[in-house]
């Protein structure tokens, strides 16, 4: 066994078993948000490892939940959040988005969790989109803000930086896949929410671990030369 494979071995067993740990944690149900946390953490870390990628933390995560999460339904425009910007707008040119979007509504049932799997694919409403539209609350807003794999993104801001979740989604602990479920008020009304369950980013991290493995296998990486170590805790003052 090469010296790069065995640190390879190395790397990822480590977060093989820190994956275990976290699965293990045992919180009360409005708190699991903390074990969300520290699995976007360990994707967060492996992004870290993708040669010649980005600095900019949006980019480098969903670049690697797109490359290496095997996540079919990344890439789709969720039609909970693009039917609120089309609430935003009223310009005349997406009429055939609006009556696209609002005849996929109606075949939602009420009562029923709804998967993503449901939601359009981007190149479909990219298709009916008109790029110069102005979307109130944006300087520049850019469809690829709807897809899954960036609603991650800022579903991990949060945990970081909020230390919550966003939206009023209800999962149980079996859910393993993202959907959407009808939320009613005391006031009479009711909203959408989307939902990313904690079983799910369980199987991604693992996936991605997974894939990062074999990724570096054929390239003959050393994930540990992407991080600095030593007794300092200022990163320059260990060379």
């Amino acid at each position: 066994m090469s010296n790069v494979q065995s640190k390879i071995d190395n790397f990822v067993e480590y977060f093989n078993k820190t994956i275990e740990v976290i699965n293990t944690i045992e919180v009360e149900s409005n708190y699991d948000f903390l074990r969300q946390a520290l699995f976007v953490n360990i994707i967060d870390t492996l992004s870290k490892t993708i040669i010649d990628d980005t600095n900019d933390k949006n980019t480098r995560f969903t670049n690697t939940i797109e490359r290496f999460g095997n996540w079919k339904d990344c890439n789709k425009i969720n039609l909970i959040h693009l039917l609120r910007i089309l609430d935003l707008i009223s310009s005349p040119d997406i009429k055939g988005l609006r009556d696209f979007c609002f005849e996929q509504k109606k075949k939602w049932k009420i009562g029923s969790p709804i998967s993503i799997s449901t939601d359009p694919d981007f190149d479909t409403i990219k298709s009916m989109w008109t790029d110069n539209i102005s979307v109130p609350g944006f300087k520049k807003f850019r469809l690829e803000y709807l897809t899954h794999k960036y609603l991650l993104y800022k579903f991990r801001c949060f945990l970081a930086h909020e230390s919550r979740k966003p939206g009023y989604g209800l999962a149980f602990p079996e859910d393993d896949y993202p959907f959407f479920h009808q939320v009613g008020w005391r006031d009479g009304s009711t909203t959408w929410e989307l939902c990313y369950p904690t079983l799910f980013f369980k199987k991604i991290t693992k996936t991605i671990l997974d894939n990062f493995k074999t990724y570096y296998l054929t390239n003959n990486i050393n994930p540990y030369d992407n991080f600095e170590y030593g007794t300092y805790w200022i990163g320059q003052l260990n060379t």
